[in-house]
């Protein structure tokens, strides 16, 4: 996924139900840099509902959440005070600590 996301490209998940949906997002908020934009019933889930192994009385069907995500905009870097100073000097100007005479 961190290629993915290095390349910049958006990404559609599908799940069972919300609970690991949210589980999802915080995940690729939080340690991805994915931004939720959207998510939805899946039109096309599984066609056969499935008992959970964990509860008799749950039944889920597998894709039945899309979620969509877009990555997050990238915070601006820091400018260090040496950057800071080469700036303002301008190209070519040297402080009077550089030279040797």
């Amino acid at each position: 996924m961190r290629s993915v996301r290095a390349a910049g490209c958006p990404v559609l998940t599908a799940n069972r139900n919300r609970f690991e949906l949210a589980a999802e997002r915080e995940r690729m908020e939080d340690e991805l840099g994915y931004v939720l934009v959207g998510m939805a019933r899946n039109p096309f889930p599984c066609p056969v509902p499935r008992q959970s192994p964990a509860s008799a009385n749950e039944v889920h069907r597998r894709n039945e959440w899309l979620a969509a995500y877009v990555p997050a905009p990238l915070a601006k870097p820091a400018i260090d005070d040496d950057d800071e100073l080469r700036l303002a000097r301008g190209p070519g100007k040297r402080s009077a600590a550089g030279d040797e005479s």
